[in-house]
């Protein structure tokens, strides 16, 4: 084999890795939100969950239904990054709704992912059909935003459509 084919068999494996890694990291992000959502008990009729781009803090950002169109690989720190957004509304008046955003980083290993947002403030390790793990993420999920509507003074000034956009940081 010459080094020119060696090249080319590095650059075939590389690229191999590469799509294998999105390809799992998303389904186990499309699989995390889903569980989060009936962790939530989110109404499934309703499109309450989009995604976007983190660490695009405009209103304006463009969201997406489908977590692996907004993914992308930050090579300086090897996690894939994308961002959520959730639309909560008032249980008696769904006109009265905020949407926030947090953004999420996923890094995948042989057995397990290690998962940071900017809800949670902290690494969790998740091994893919553990489901106790799952359950601890999704509670400490549910009670950080809980925590933040409780503690936060949050601006309430709507916007036109009567529509809130909040960040945790």
């Amino acid at each position: 084999m010459s080094k020119f084919e060696e090249l080319g068999n590095l650059l075939e494996k590389s690229r191999s890795d590469y799509l294998d890694d999105i390809y799992r990291c998303s389904k186990f992000a499309s699989e995390l939100v889903r569980g989060l959502m009936e962790y939530l008990e989110i109404p499934e009729s309703e499109q309450l969950v989009k995604f976007f781009q983190d660490k695009k803090e405009d209103e304006k950002t463009e969201t997406y239904r489908y977590i692996r169109d907004t993914m992308e690989f930050n090579p300086e720190d090897k996690f894939w990054h994308f961002g959520i957004e959730l639309k909560i509304y008032e249980p008696h008046n769904k006109l009265n709704s905020t949407r926030i955003r947090w953004g999420m980083l996923i890094k995948s290993f042989e057995d397990y992912f290690i998962l940071k947002t900017d809800v949670t403030a902290r690494e969790d390790i998740i091994h893919e059909n553990n489901v106790e793990e799952y359950n601890k993420f999704y509670e400490h999920i549910f009670k950080q935003l809980k925590t933040h509507f409780e503690e936060t003074n949050i601006n309430y000034a709507k916007k036109e459509d009567g529509n809130n956009l909040i960040y945790i940081h």
